[in-house]
């Protein structure tokens, strides 16, 4: 069902020439049709955008998500996702630690310091994880037209919906096309974020033990401690039966995680891990970790175009320290990545150093924010010029034989 077409245009899209954005329709539906002109799109995007991953999306509650589709002479020439979520984060203060008059002042005012942030946005891209998930297009979209319009649209679904207080366009690599147009174009703040950790799986690796003898000694023994250390736990792959019974379970342990996050967007229900994979089929790997008969920890995973995306995962703090359940979350995606094939596997953000440690590099990711009101805006731009982030530190564990090569590559 489509709901707004060319409706009128925002104060943003108002400073757009009619003739300088793409026809749009803002829908909460997208029909089979638009899936099959866009699924030669879908390049290195087949993680988010299937109707299967959709679906799954749209039974969370936390989420409420529109589609706009872009048109020239009735054809489409591309599809965009914008989501209407929460925003959660720890107080900004501790990321600017050289706080003036004028700081304080303007932080206080937008109400970013001394208190828990919780906002409303609307977000282009998947709000529940990172990387370049809002759009697709065709090859030969113009982008610079295809961002003006994703703007246009955005301030119409702003316009519609209650309490918006500011917008995040996410996740862009660093030095893309996009991140250029929006920083240049489009006059919004630009904003670091935690890069995206990904490993490159060497084709030499036929199973574990051939990754861990390209690793340097001491990272070596770091990976077979992590085994020992969590000797107990019992993985399980979790079938459609599986993650119907644990959703609850799921669905806790995932908001430990989220707990201790210093920010994130909407929450999963443990009702669309089992939805996942019902749609999504073998694509989808879910597995769980146990201490006898309780559940741990679980992490999922989806394989699409010989890539594997990790996606979320949850475990217990309270049984972590002794157990070492993350660690070995983490090089279990190791392991997985290789048996299934994989030409890279994606660990997204978060953990960076830990990431590291298993010989992911990073892809530097860039958002762009804005106030709904033009004041506010002024004041975020100025702000977030003053943020500061801690150093990401990076490791290399692989013998320098394959550093050098994977750096050449």
């Amino acid at each position: 069902m489509v709901l707004f077409k060319n409706c009128q245009k925002c104060p943003v899209a108002s400073l757009i020439e009619r003739n300088s954005v793409y026809e749009i329709k803002i829908s909460e539906e997208l029909d089979e049709s638009i899936w099959f002109k866009i699924s030669g799109f879908n390049k290195n995007k087949e993680h988010f955008f299937s109707p299967q991953f959709i679906s799954a999306m749209k039974s969370n509650s936390s989420v409420k998500l529109f589609f706009v589709e872009m048109l020239e002479k009735k054809r489409t020439m591309g599809v965009a996702i914008i989501g209407v979520t929460n925003f959660y984060g720890q107080p900004l203060e501790r990321f600017l630690p050289q706080r003036g008059p004028l700081i304080e002042i303007v932080g206080r005012y937008l109400k970013l310091l001394n208190r828990n942030l919780e906002f409303k946005l609307l977000v282009l891209g998947n709000p529940l994880s990172s990387g370049e998930t809002g759009l697709v297009l065709a090859d030969d979209c113009n982008k610079t037209k295809a961002i003006r319009s994703i703007i246009k649209a955005a301030g119409i679904i702003e316009n519609k919906s209650d309490n918006i207080q500011g917008w995040v366009l996410k996740d862009f690599l660093e030095d893309s096309d996009f991140s250029r147009i929006l920083a240049d174009e489009c006059s919004l703040t630009r904003c670091i974020t935690d890069p995206d950790m990904v490993l490159r799986v060497e084709p030499h690796w036929q199973d574990f033990n051939d990754y861990l003898e390209n690793l340097q000694s001491k990272y070596r023994v770091k990976a077979r401690r992590a085994y020992s250390k969590s000797n107990n736990l019992r993985m399980e792959s979790l079938s459609s039966e599986d993650l119907k019974k644990y959703s609850s379970e799921m669905e806790s342990l995932y908001n430990q995680v989220l707990n201790h996050c210093d920010y994130y967007m909407g929450r999963l229900n443990g009702e669309m891990f089992e939805k996942l994979k019902s749609g999504l089929g073998s694509s989808f790997i879910a597995d769980g970790y146990f201490l006898g008969d309780k559940l741990v920890g679980f992490k999922t995973a989806h394989l699409a175009s010989g890539n594997m995306k990790a996606l979320w995962v949850g475990f217990d703090y309270d049984f972590n320290q002794e157990h070492g359940i993350y660690s070995r979350i983490l090089y279990d995606y190791v392991k997985l990545g290789i048996e299934l094939k994989a030409q890279t596997i994606d660990f997204g953000r978060t953990a960076t150093e830990m990431k590291s440690c298993l010989g992911a590099r990073p892809k530097q990711m860039v958002c762009f924010i804005k106030q709904s009101k033009f004041f506010m805006n002024l004041m975020m731009k100025f702000l977030a010029s003053k943020i500061i982030f801690p150093v990401q530190i990076i490791r290399d564990p692989f013998k320098k034989e394959l550093f050098t090569r994977e750096m050449a590559g």
